[in-house]
């Protein structure tokens, strides 16, 4: 498995430029902070109970390892396997319809470049002055390589709640292949008690 991981990283062009290493227990209270308030604003709740939030940050550790300025480059028509997931999804309040919708649009795939410490697609997420992007955070995509990591949190609940998804026009198999490379099937069984057991208790709601 290690061995695969080393081919992985090596194919996809991961880069680890000199960032800050974010702590694991704070990345997890900025999103308890972060999911409250999308719930005080009257947002969808973009995360089920503490489980999903151990995944999202499970799903930093094992694609960034933590590392906010992390860059990988994803060749048009690969997914990175390591990090495919689909199974124990955060609800994104969307069901997918058996009628015909401009999200649904079939598009031809794309290299996509993988940024920051969630890994986000600067097709989906920003815009990186140079590919065209649905760039439904409105934000330059170099906002996901400093170190200040609100944009990363914020633009992650954005495209798991209702605004993301009825924002701008996306193709399903644009959602459905950032899905897979966040929810990676290593961190799909992690479990908050046990992820988080050195951590003291996030702040409260």
């Amino acid at each position: 498995m290690k061995v695969l991981s080393v081919v992985v990283l090596a194919v996809l062009g991961c880069s680890l430029a000199q960032g800050r290493i974010v702590d694991k227990c704070d990345l997890r209270n900025q999103l308890v902070t972060a999911i409250s308030a999308l719930t005080v604003n009257g947002e969808h709740k973009a995360m089920n109970d503490a489980n999903d939030v151990a995944k999202f940050v499970c799903h930093a550790e094992k694609s960034a390892g933590f590392n906010t300025s992390a860059v990988t480059d994803l060749p048009a028509g690969i997914e990175d396997t390591s990090h495919q997931g689909g199974q124990n999804w955060p609800s994104t309040g969307q069901q997918q319809s058996n009628d015909a919708s401009p999200w649904q649009t079939r598009e031809p795939p794309q290299p996509w470049t993988l940024l920051g410490v969630f890994q986000l697609s600067n097709r989906l997420f920003c815009d990186d002055g140079q590919n065209p992007s649905k760039n439904i955070c409105d934000t330059s995509c170099s906002n996901f390589l400093d170190d200040d990591t609100t944009d990363d949190v914020n633009c992650l609940l954005k495209f798991f709640s209702n605004s993301g998804f009825g924002a701008v026009q996306m193709s399903i198999e644009e959602i459905l292949k950032m899905i897979h490379l966040i929810l990676q099937p290593d961190c799909k069984d992690v479990q908050d008690s046990e992820y988080f057991a050195g951590c003291s208790q996030p702040p409260a709601p």
